[in-house]
């Protein structure tokens, strides 16, 4: 009899009895849609397996605890306020022994405890499972001391996470400006590792796009005349498999076409890649094809929302030379919703950023209407975590608050874990705040939970200050000439160049980077580094410093 360990995740529907008792066709109707159109695909995402089905109830094995914990929380989010089904959710990781279809040992007894202490809505898991999480998914967690579970012969330490949706926020605009219709996977294989496959690569195309700002996306048969619409067909000979994807305008016209070859012998690495790799693609052809819609709508006639998704869909290379357009439509959403909080939220972080990146000019023309769009934003934010927190970054920017920051920092990862634009902010914050390791896992978080970034380079070239930060200089090299493939004139990018160069002896490459540093920003010195980002003094922002001096920055 062979012991391994996994993580488990055991998941039990409240009230089962009782929603049978009280309409046994509802009750039976509401559990085959959400067995097959969300546990199952959420499961086959993380790559999961279901062990053993009750009707009720379901044991699954995990290989990571970190993608037993996510599975758990993208169900939890995604049944939230379903008028039927409540959930309770705990997960454990420990030894287990496979017998016949069924199986045994810790990791099962404890994982049926937890949920077993688990309110309707809410995961539970072990300090096991706490403990093999980053630093993204951790703040959503807290501590709940040590607990006697019935039959175990030690305390276990445990952490819950409650049921509120993630990323629920009181807002007075609506936000969405561009819709997409995702078709089901299909397939006519009968097998069901196929069936699985398609199950779970709808459900990543639908999570990667559900999490781009001011797009709508959403998974059915029948698109909309007025969305994009993505239809995708799975087809198996033997072990060979290919993924055949289109993508079409609202108004009919096909946009793209892509085949995708693969097998299903290596299914999760494949699913992996492919949902990725086709998001990445579509979503830029969306972005592109609605910022030219946008941009061809007289100014005066947009929404405060399409103002701000047409100044985010701006092409990366294009932003600074289209800063006064920027700057024109972040104005005309204020003018429009000036009881939307987001808008001032969105313009100070714009002007902050763009001084702390060394350009102070883009948006000078605002300097006098920050302390009115502070005061504003503050007053109109209401359990907000995202934007309190962007709100507290451009505070940090103009005066450091650190622990402010930090704090603001754990509350927005807590409440919005998955969420690209919220990683990618917190990650910048953290890297300021001298806590690479903690930023490193928000930007690769950030990468891998949607479609690329508008601007990639922009977090691709954080990973590379981040790297210096840690000390690992050649990784800091690889992400940084990476960033500098994508927009050759990102100074964060030098940076990361000029100081990783320096601290592995290479003085001439270092001092190519500080050239082109000087090209790009005349007369930069480390102070104005330091102080127009708010840099904490720590051993991580040292050894950046140190080795930017060492380059032959000026102090």
């Amino acid at each position: 009899m062979q012991r391994k360990l996994a993580a488990i995740l055991a998941a039990d529907i409240v009230g089962y009895s009782a929603l049978m008792s009280a309409d046994e066709k509802g009750a039976l109707d509401a559990l085959r849609l959400f067995r097959s159109e969300l546990f199952g695909p959420a499961v086959a995402s993380r790559h999961g397996k279901v062990i053993k089905s009750m009707g009720d109830g379901w044991l699954v094995e995990f290989s990571s605890a970190e993608d037993a914990a996510i599975c758990a929380m993208r169900i939890q989010d995604r049944i939230a306020g379903h008028q039927i089904i409540k959930l309770r959710i705990g997960v454990h990781i420990g030894d287990i022994v496979h017998e016949g279809d069924d199986i045994f040992g810790d990791g099962v007894n404890i994982a049926a405890r937890l949920e077993a202490l688990s309110e309707p809505g809410a995961v539970v898991v072990s300090d096991a499972v706490y403990g093999a999480l980053d630093g993204t998914l951790r703040p959503s967690f807290e501590g709940q001391g040590e607990r006697k579970l019935k039959n175990i012969d030690r305390t276990v330490k445990i952490w819950t996470r409650g049921g509120a949706i993630a990323g629920a926020s009181v807002q007075d605009q609506p936000t969405a400006v561009t819709r997409l219709d995702i078709a089901p996977v299909e397939t006519s294989d009968s097998r069901d590792e196929v069936r699985e496959l398609a199950d779970a690569l709808t459900y990543d195309l639908h999570n990667h796009l559900g999490n781009i700002q001011f797009m709508q996306a959403s998974v059915t048969d029948t698109p909309s005349s007025t969305a994009f619409a993505f239809r995708s067909v799975l087809r198996a000979q033997g072990d060979r498999i290919r993924l055949e994807v289109r993508l079409s305008a609202p108004d009919g016209e096909t946009h793209w076409i892509k085949k995708y070859d693969g097998d299903l012998n290596d299914s999760f690495d494949w699913q992996d890649s492919t949902a990725l790799e086709a998001v990445s693609h579509f979503h830029s052809l969306i972005i592109d094809a609605e910022f030219r819609r946008l941009e061809a709508k007289p100014l005066d006639t947009l929404t405060a929302a399409e103002a701000m998704a047409a100044a985010g869909a701006m092409p990366g290379g294009t932003f600074n030379a289209r800063a006064d357009l920027v700057r024109r439509l972040h104005e005309h959403a204020i003018e429009t919703a000036p009881g939307w909080g987001v808008v001032y939220v969105a313009a100070l972080q714009l002007y902050y950023l763009s001084i702390s990146g060394g350009r102070p000019g883009l948006f000078a023309a605002w300097e006098a209407r920050v302390d009115m769009w502070f005061e504003r934003a503050q007053s109109l934010l209401h359990d907000d975590p995202h934007n309190e927190m962007r709100l507290a970054l451009a505070r940090h920017l103009r005066k450091p608050e650190p622990e402010r920051l930090y704090r603001l920092i754990l509350n927005a990862l807590r409440s919005m874990p998955f969420d690209p634009n919220n990683l990618t902010i917190c990650g910048f914050a953290l890297m300021f705040l001298g806590r690479p390791s903690a930023a490193q896992d928000c930007a690769k978080k950030a990468l891998e939970f949607s479609s690329p970034s508008l601007q990639p380079a922009g977090i691709v070239s954080s990973l590379a200050l981040l790297a210096v930060q840690l000390g690992n200089y050649e990784e800091a090299l690889e992400h940084a000439r990476h960033a500098l493939t994508i927009h050759n004139e990102l100074a964060p990018a030098w940076r990361a160049i000029a100081a990783a160069a320096s601290h592995l002896g290479r003085s001439e490459e270092a001092r190519e980077a500080v050239d082109m540093l000087e090209t790009l920003h005349p007369g930069d010195t480390l102070t104005a580094i330091r102080a127009r980002s708010g840099y904490v003094d720590n051993e991580h922002t040292r050894r950046l410093f140190d080795g930017l001096r060492l380059a032959g920055v000026p102090e």
